[in-house]
C-alpha cells in the first residue's frame, strides 16, 4: 500500500468525514486505488480505461453498494480547476 492510500484512507475515517458511503466501502475494503504518474501525461491512460473497465465489470458482478475506484496522479503539481479539466 502506498502512503497516498494511507492518506485517503485516514482522510475518509475521520469523524468529520460526512459520507456514509465511502466510509462503508472503505470498511468493506471495496475501494480500488490506482496511481498513475501525471495528470498531463498519457502514459497511463490505457492502464486507467483498463482498470475503470474491470472496476465496473466487478460492480456488476457483485452485490456491494459502496464501491469506488480512485486515481491518484502523484507527479502532477497542484492545479486549479481548469487546469485539471486541460489535464483530463
Amino acid at each position: 500500500m502506498q502512503l497516498w492510500e494511507k492518506e485517503v484512507q485516514t482522510f475518509i475515517s475521520d469523524r468529520g468525514f460526512p459520507c456514509v458511503g465511502a466510509k462503508t466501502a472503505l470498511a468493506a475494503k471495496e475501494i480500488d486505488f490506482y496511481t498513475a504518474g501525471s495528470l498531463f501525461s498519457g502514459a497511463h491512460d490505457e492502464r486507467i480505461r483498463e482498470r475503470i473497465k474491470a472496476y465496473i465489470a466487478d460492480c456488476q458482478n457483485q452485490k456491494s453498494q459502496f464501491r469506488s475506484f480512485i486515481v491518484a496522479f502523484p507527479e502532477t503539481h497542484a492545479v486549479d480547476e481548469e487546469g485539471f479539466e486541460r489535464g483530463l
